[in-house]
């Protein structure tokens, strides 16, 4: 093999293991991501606690606080299920992307390992 099919195959080989460096970087970016999405905890605490503990403590009682607790409860409740379904669908799209990521450092690799090959 001449000398000028060599340097051809050495910066082929650079430039893909470029290419994979880059890829690490992401999927390190997207791991660490993952972790703080995964340790997140989504819940939402009413501070009020319940109709009787307002009755009791800012001494306001009748129907429309309790109403107003109990819509209180079931917006807060929504609001932590809808965080929740958001930060389990970001979860799922970095699985996609980091199971992407895998795949092409896998090609890359394989790409080099036939280069390497095609030399010898």
């Amino acid at each position: 093999m001449g000398k000028v099919a060599l340097m051809t195959d050495e910066s082929a080989i650079s430039g893909l293991r470029s290419e994979i460096a880059k890829c690490n970087v992401k999927k390190t970016e997207l791991e660490e991501l993952k972790a703080s999405l995964c340790s997140f905890d989504p819940t939402v605490e009413y501070v009020l606690k319940s109709h009787s503990h307002i009755k009791w403590t800012y001494y306001l009682a009748g129907t429309k606080y309790s109403e107003e607790t109990d819509d209180e409860k079931k917006a807060i409740n929504y609001t932590q299920l809808n965080l929740k379904t958001h930060i389990d669908n970001a979860i799922s799209a970095i699985n996609i992307e980091l199971s992407n990521l895998t795949s092409q450092i896998v090609s890359l690799n394989h790409s080099i390992d036939i280069i390497e090959a095609s030399k010898k």
